[in-house]
């Protein structure tokens, strides 16, 4: 019982412009829109929200 398959049966899809981004995707969007100061996760500027404690890090540890 085999079919042979016919590509014009199967309709092609269209990127659909109309629809708007999800929230998730803008907030993504804005975040990689500034630079990181520190790199890729390297020593430089804090993050934002974050607060420095006297305890060390594990960086700092070794």
């Amino acid at each position: 019982m085999t079919e042979s398959f016919d590509d014009t049966q199967v309709p092609e899809l269209e990127y659909d412009e109309t629809i708007p981004p999800r929230p998730e995707e803008e907030v993504a969007d804005a975040a990689r829109a500034v630079p990181d100061a520190a790199g890729h996760g390297g020593d430089g500027a804090p993050q934002a929200g974050t607060a420095r404690t006297d305890e060390p890090t594990a960086r700092e540890v070794g």
